[in-house]
């Protein structure tokens, strides 16, 4: 299941994204506890954004639009 929006992301390798939890172009690292899985929509949307900023949006009317109409 996708860590963010819980869709169940099932076993396909395009249905399910390896996120860094705390991007690398924001100094995260390649260990496993900085690492989720995510689906596409979710990790296109989050791409690099921090953690508490991703956090924020998720709460958002617009991210639970854009996860509602998919």
């Amino acid at each position: 299941k996708c860590n963010c929006c819980n869709r169940d992301i099932g076993l396909k390798h395009r249905d399910k994204h390896l996120d860094h939890i705390m991007p690398l172009a924001l100094g995260g690292d390649n260990t496993l506890e900085n690492l989720q899985w995510l689906c596409q929509l979710c990790s296109n949307m989050k791409a690099d954004k921090h953690p508490d900023v991703w956090a924020e949006y998720i709460q958002t009317e617009e991210y639970r639009t854009r996860i509602s109409s998919r």
